[in-house]
């Protein structure tokens, strides 16, 4: 079966508010009269080979335990999970990595930084990764309704 008849799918994915540092920084933003995204469209796809491959594109960088937890989901599936596609911001953490901190949970890729926050989105909420794993799921199952045998 070829690409997903339905084009890639847009998981709006919410974000979390923020304080400290990187939240003065966005309040400057604000400040200067621009408004942050409160959203990040991010375009997810898959394509299915029959039984022998599925590709799961996920867009920007997307934090390997997304493909491992996809594996786990699908442990009889031959899987291809990609990042960069379709979409770059910087990193898409997972709930654990965002109460746990530290630099991928950020979101924002660390040369976003300055006056263009207004057109990028970072600082994620914990339902980034339900969102994202939900979507993906929802396609690998779209697929394999509609595989031709």
């Amino acid at each position: 079966m070829g690409p997903n008849p339905n084009g890639p799918v847009d998981s709006i994915v919410p974000v979390l508010k923020v304080t400290g540092a990187q939240g003065d920084l966005l309040w400057k933003v604000l400040q200067s009269g621009r408004t942050l995204r409160t959203i990040y469209p991010a375009p997810i796809a898959a394509w299915s080979f029959g039984d022998d491959l599925t590709i799961v594109a996920f867009p920007s960088e997307t934090v390997s335990e997304y493909a491992l937890n996809l594996r786990t989901n699908n442990p009889n599936e031959p899987l291809w999970v990609s990042g960069y596609n379709n979409s770059l911001l910087g990193y898409i953490p997972t709930a654990q990595m965002l109460r746990e901190g530290g630099h991928e949970t950020l979101g924002v890729a660390t040369w976003l930084w300055g006056t263009d926050l207004a057109d990028h989105v970072g600082f994620f909420c914990e339902e980034v990764e339900q969102v994202m794993m939900h979507t993906a799921q929802e396609l690998i199952v779209q697929l394999k309704a509609n595989s031709i045998e």
